[in-house]
């Protein structure tokens, strides 16, 4: 069984986006609870609430206001000339991959328990190429991203449908340096394969766990790396 504070450290972002916009508790322009007062709320610890506000306040949807607290800003629009900045400029390739480890894993789950059939074949066309241009030695850097791009949909979740596509932006020296490696190669093989199996399946949870592990594959060898 799951462990009930991992779910609700996945679940966080999802919790605060459900508290603001139109016709919600929260509208533009409203002031959000303290720390303390937001987190009891919820149900959540600080520090789990701080990474959920940081992400929401890279994409537009909250504004840290120095002094004054947090306020609700337009969730519809993303700022994609400030993410892509950040995306292009001096993080580490690392730094990249340690976000997708804090939201990837919990969208391939809801991925598998929430994709229509036809979502699925996308998921597994993509899969699929992604996979053979491997094992041919070839480019697959837009496979890659087609991959997880075509699992952030089925998530159903507009938000980070649009987040990813500006994390990409700041992994693709990773994913080009990577692809030298054929030890990862062989790594990303097998956790496609096992992906996309747990999310034909309807596994939410072993989906979660296999993108989990690829993300840490990844990691080790950028880590070996020193990108």
């Amino acid at each position: 069984m799951k462990n009930p504070t991992k779910i609700l450290s996945e679940n966080t972002v999802d919790q605060v986006l459900a508290m603001i916009g139109p016709d919600k508790k929260y509208q533009v322009g409203d002031k959000l609870p303290n720390e303390n007062e937001l987190s009891e709320m919820m149900g959540v610890s600080r520090s789990t609430l701080r990474e959920a506000i940081k992400m929401l306040v890279a994409g537009g949807a909250l504004e840290v206001k120095r002094g004054l607290g947090t306020y609700v800003s337009n969730q519809n629009s993303l700022d994609y000339a400030g993410l892509k900045k950040l995306a292009t400029s001096a993080c580490s390739v690392y730094d990249a991959f340690e976000l997708r480890l804090m939201f990837e894993p919990r969208c391939a789950g809801l991925a598998a328990e929430r994709a229509t059939e036809e979502e699925r074949n996308t998921i597994v066309e993509w899969g699929n190429q992604l996979i053979c241009l491997l094992n041919s030695n070839e480019p697959s850097a837009e496979a890659d991203q087609g991959f997880h791009q075509s699992i952030v949909a089925a998530t159903h979740n507009q938000f980070v449908k649009q987040l990813l596509p500006v994390i990409y932006e700041g992994i693709q020296k990773g994913i080009h340096l990577l692809q030298q490696n054929q030890n990862f190669f062989e790594d990303t093989i097998n956790d496609t394969k096992m992906i996309m199996d747990f999310i034909k399946a309807g596994n939410g949870e072993g989906a979660s766990t296999a993108m989990k592990l690829h993300i840490l594959h990844s990691m080790r060898y950028i880590e070996e790396l020193k990108i």
